[in-house]
C-alpha cells in the first residue's frame, strides 16, 4: 500500500509597500512567520 503524503499550503494577499522593496519583503516574511506560528497551534 502506498504511503500518503500530507502537504499543507497557504496563500496570503499582501499589499506591497510601493516606496520600499525592503519594507515589502519585511511584510512578506512577517506574514509567513505568522502563518507558521498559527499552524503550530
Amino acid at each position: 500500500m502506498e504511503k500518503k503524503t500530507v502537504v499543507r499550503a497557504a496563500a496570503a494577499q499582501i499589499a506591497p509597500d510601493l516606496t520600499s522593496r525592503e519594507k515589502t519583503l519585511a511584510r512578506v516574511t512577517e506574514t509567513i512567520r505568522d502563518a507558521a506560528r498559527q499552524a503550530r497551534n
